[in-house]
């Protein structure tokens, strides 16, 4: 922002509610999706790869398994925030 101050984002759905949400309802217009491993790194995730496949109506939970943490994890939770997500570079697609 113009000011120096950080835009506005706060974290609609913690990872428990969000598994159930389908990939459209997570990207609804105005929200992102962010992956957590356990190790404490959080990431955006990009979804258009995902949608342009028409996967919009699977469920998060079908995604757990397609992300990497640079620790070596194979499965991430996610949450969906409003505006800007933490920023990171931890966690990559993986297929």
């Amino acid at each position: 922002m113009a000011d120096g101050s950080r835009p506005f984002s706060r974290r609609l759905l913690v990872a428990s509610s969000a598994r159930a949400l389908t990939l459209t309802e997570a990207c609804r217009p105005g929200r992102r999706l962010v992956a957590i491993c356990r190790c404490g790194e959080r990431a955006a995730v990009p979804t258009e790869h995902w949608l342009e496949l028409h996967l919009g109506a699977l469920r998060l939970s079908t995604f757990e398994t397609r992300l990497r943490c640079i620790c070596g994890a194979r499965q991430v939770a996610f949450e969906v925030w409003i505006g800007e997500p933490p920023q990171g570079a931890a966690i990559t697609l993986f297929r």
